[in-house]
């Protein structure tokens, strides 16, 4: 299915609804509608169910909004990667919040590795938002530093 952009394509699926609120709570729908050229790994509601309550409850405090947008932008890269072909072992990803991560391609699988070690698996086939953009469902949310 063709989506106009990145936002309408995770708000229509029903594995992403959680990362949907959080981009809604953080403020940040315009500009996931805005992206051009990019890449989202979107954890699905099963990574986020790992994610212990107490880090949640302080990600969605809204004191901490710029904590939430921070984690956010952090699965997203300003570079078009549209098929799993095109992962690149050892290549470094550098997300929108300036934060690098690592691709890690072993035995068919492939992994970002974000700033404190964790490794987020993409556990869905190539996924298109649009014409430029490109979504990868993971199975953990990407940490880019101890919260």
């Amino acid at each position: 299915m063709k989506y106009a952009n990145t936002y309408e394509a995770i708000a229509a699926d029903k594995c992403l609804s959680t990362l949907k609120s959080l981009i809604d709570l953080a403020g940040l729908a315009d500009a996931v509608k805005g992206l051009s050229n990019s890449t989202t790994f979107a954890p699905t509601n099963a990574a986020f169910r790992k994610v212990p309550q107490s880090v949640l409850d302080t990600l969605t405090d809204p004191a901490n909004i710029s904590l939430l947008q921070n984690v956010l932008l952090y699965h997203i890269t300003g570079k078009a990667i549209p098929n799993r072909c095109s992962f690149v072992n050892g290549e470094t990803l550098t997300m929108l919040n300036s934060i690098p991560t690592t691709v890690e391609k072993k035995c068919g699988h492939i992994n970002i590795v974000d700033a404190v070690g964790g490794k987020s698996k993409i556990v869905c086939k190539d996924s298109k938002a649009d014409v430029n953009n490109f979504i990868y469902k993971i199975n953990a949310v990407l940490i880019p530093a101890v919260l």
